[in-house]
């Protein structure tokens, strides 16, 4: 096990920045389960970084990546939660594949990490691993985002739309149909069309005019009570569960 280095304490300091992440296409991530679920996933991993020894024998056994061994002076110039986990991980970003499966999820705006990464994570279990992002949506590699999806957006793939009109009407052309979630909506349960695009807009303002004036189909989720809406996260995993009633 080697010592960490300065230059490599930057580069880590350095990936809690978006701009920084994406130029070096490396995010982040902390945690043993966190780190575990990606070797699980086959994520290409740079690097560990460790600070007890016991630790790397938890991860290292049936693997090969370059291990630095970190001081408790330095743990406090990489960490991202308030307490380091005792490791962390320097992974590669996975590339973007075409957009082929039947559901794909169109994440309008969602600008919380934490409600990014639950997303992912119940969509993946759902098994609907194809995302588009619009520019207002948090980066997934952000590293509270990147744990709160346990690790599932090593399985994850995502388009980062800079025109997501355009995107839209491209799939629309191949069959999709898209389907956004609206209190004047159609309620659950309901009959899904085969190719799907299912969106969910930012947690205070909802879908964008933009992407609701191109909705085919528009749902709600029935409630009992007078509470306003459902938290985004929450929505997303029971509208992914209506498909499969």
């Amino acid at each position: 096990m080697k010592t960490i280095t300065y230059p490599l304490i930057k580069l880590i300091q350095s990936l809690k920045q978006k701009k920084i992440r994406h130029q070096h296409g490396l995010y982040w991530v902390e945690g043993l389960r966190n780190v575990n679920s990606l070797i699980q996933a086959k994520s290409k991993i740079k690097c560990l970084i460790v600070s007890d020894a016991a630790i790397k024998d938890q991860v290292t056994r049936h693997n090969s990546f370059d291990i630095y061994n970190i001081k408790e002076r330095d743990i406090g110039r990489i960490k991202a939660t308030s307490t380091f986990p005792g490791i962390g991980a320097v992974v590669f970003m996975p590339e973007s594949r075409p957009l082929k499966a039947s559901t794909i999820m169109l994440l309008d705006g969602i600008n919380d990490p934490g409600n990014l990464g639950t997303i992912i994570r119940s969509s993946c279990w759902f098994g609907v691993f194809d995302f588009i992002l619009t520019a207002k949506t948090a980066d997934p590699f952000n590293e509270k985002c990147v744990r709160a999806s346990m690790g599932a957006v090593a399985s994850a793939n995502f388009i980062l739309s800079q025109n997501i009109e355009e995107e839209v009407q491209k799939l629309k052309k191949k069959g999709y149909v898209l389907i956004t979630t609206d209190l004047s909506g159609e309620g659950l349960p309901l009959d899904y069309p085969e190719k799907k695009i299912i969106v969910f807009g930012n947690e205070a303002n909802g879908i964008s005019k933009e992407i609701l004036k191109l909705s085919d189909l528009k749902v709600k989720i029935p409630g009992a009570s007078k509470i306003e809406s459902l938290n985004v996260a929450v929505a997303s995993g029971i509208i992914l569960f209506s498909q499969f009633r």
